[in-house]
């Protein structure tokens, strides 16, 4: 009778969500095995169908220690989700409580006219120049490791930064221009980016369990634990860590439930309508953050190299980039998608506008090279649309094999502990002090123990050598472990910069201004 009970409410929970249950079991069969076989914790999900909430569940558990499961109502990070909720933060603003729009020149809103490295950027960047990634600055995200950044002072900054690529004509993703993003917000608000995006987006939407990374507390709620991938084990990482890397606020610093995901997503599908059907944003700035801005090279895609025909049976392709969204197709549907990738969380986020379908999924752990989340939103857009899935249990697992044999790894290195020389130990002095970059500020290099330690902002590394240049910098602190290339540039016995592997593209230079070390700046 318990059993027959038990079939009897499943039934009628599959009716009440309009979803068919032999669907939604297939469903679990690939979530599950997926989080074994990748090795990720727990998992949100949500999809919506003309309009309906057709699925909303956690999967595996929020904490390993303590195997609470995760649910519909456990938060998850969004990641780089954030900037399509910044940007329509900053739309509304823009149109309502101002006189400028989203192409109107930047050094106006903000009233300076030396903002970026060049005369050129300074004074024609728009608003969404800054959105669709048009720049062409290196992301220079290890700068979000000082101790004195601020959304105040990125803004003067980011003036240091040098571009590399032609401006409004190379995709070059930032983080940053989202922090410079958030903090127009919040000079056009004058209230904080969150309690901003809180009273203009999410309580309208009724999105009342969303939070932000800045003023979470992991410990206090239902909220996944972040984990990282350290040598092979799934360690926690540090909730300080995430806190101050998270502080420029509109780039990826939001966290959620797939029960309030589904109403982002309705309102996305819904033409920016709020759950009583007022228009949130007028429709026109609506739609123009649907408006692809930018062209998305292939090699910054993972979609163009691993799903694509013909080795896969179903293109998925991300070749534009509107307003917080990249645009593209899959089965020949125009498809809005994004992914978001932190420390400890990976989430996408995939709409189906001419089929009214919306797909979110965040999960803790890793997803190298995006082939989980892809492969899920694949196999469940399938579902969905009525089509034969490409994808099952077994080649989900596997993927991108057997269509592609010849993968290389994309695992972070590591760099590896080298022993110290007896040279250099009898000359460490000469590395010692104080390092200066302008946009970055200092890294302190001090003698301990009769070795060499960095210091900058939240982090440090043990220095050591493997030439009279080079030395490995190995990360001292907690999760996620951050080792570097740290090289010294000298000239006879006077070492005269210091070039830490924050960046393979213009890397920042810190030029030595004191030999004794000083405070971080």
């Amino acid at each position: 009778m318990k059993q027959y009970l038990m079939v009897l409410v499943f039934g009628m929970i599959c009716l009440i969500r309009a979803t068919n249950c032999q669907d939604e079991q297939r469903i679990d069969e690939i979530i599950n095995a997926v989080l074994a076989c990748r090795n990720n914790p727990g998992l949100s999900v949500t999809v919506v169908k003309d309009g309906r909430v057709v699925l909303s569940k956690g999967y595996g558990v929020r904490n390993l220690q303590t195997g609470e499961p995760a649910t519909n109502k456990t938060l998850f990070g969004l990641a780089s989700l954030t900037k399509a909720f910044t940007s329509t933060l900053l739309v509304k603003q823009l149109s309502e409580k101002t006189s400028y729009h989203v192409g109107t020149n930047v050094y106006k809103v903000l009233n300076n006219s030396r903002l970026f490295n060049n005369t050129l950027r300074s004074i024609y960047a728009t608003v969404d120049d800054l959105m669709a990634h048009r720049l062409a600055i290196p992301r220079n995200n290890f700068l979000r490791l000082s101790s004195t950044l601020t959304r105040e002072n990125l803004v003067s900054r980011i003036r240091y930064l040098p571009s590399t690529g032609a401006f409004r004509k190379t995709f070059y993703y930032s983080d940053l221009m989202y922090g410079v993003l958030t903090r127009i917000t919040e000079n056009i608000g004058g209230q904080s980016w969150e309690d901003l995006m809180t009273s203009y987006i999410l309580n309208p939407l009724g999105m009342t369990s969303t939070t932000f990374e800045t003023r979470q507390d992991h410990g206090s709620s239902d909220v996944a634990t972040p984990y990282v991938s350290e040598n092979g084990v799934l360690t926690p990482a540090s909730q300080d860590f995430i806190r101050h890397w998270e502080l420029i606020g509109g780039s990826g610093s939001m966290m959620s439930t797939a029960e309030d995901m589904a109403k982002w997503l309705i309102f996305q599908l819904n033409n920016g309508k709020t759950p009583n059907g007022t228009q949130l944003m007028d429709l026109q700035d609506f739609e123009d953050t649907h408006r692809p801005r930018n062209m998305i090279s292939s090699k910054y895609s993972a979609t163009g190299k691993y799903f694509t025909r013909p080795k896969i049976p179903v293109t998925t392709s991300n070749d534009g980039y509107a307003l917080g969204w990249k645009t593209g197709f899959y089965r020949g549907l125009r498809m809005l998608q994004h992914s978001g990738t932190t420390w400890g969380f990976a989430s996408l986020l995939t709409l189906i506008p001419d089929e009214n379908l919306g797909i979110f999924t965040s999960m803790s752990g890793t997803d190298i090279g995006y082939f989980t989340r892809l492969t899920l939103h694949n196999f469940l857009a399938d579902i969905f649309l009525g089509e034969t899935p490409w994808l099952n249990s077994t080649t989900i697992c596997s993927f991108p094999r057997p269509w592609h044999n010849n993968v290389q790894s994309r695992r972070t290195k590591r760099a590896i502990t080298m022993p110290i020389s007896p040279f250099l130990v009898t000359n460490l002095v000469i590395y010692a002090g104080v390092y200066r970059n302008e946009a970055y500020g200092n890294i302190d290099v001090v003698i301990t123990n009769n070795r060499l330690r960095a210091i900058y902002g939240i982090g440090e590394w043990n220095l050591n050598p493997t030439s009279d240049t080079k030395f490995t910098a190995v990360w001292q602190k907690d999760a996620p472990r951050l080792d570097f290339v740290f090289t010294f540039k000298k000239t006879g016995t006077r070492v005269y910069s210091l070039i830490p592997g924050f960046q393979k593209s213009k890397p920042p230079i810190f030029y030595k201004i004191s030999q004794t070390p000083g405070l971080i700046g």
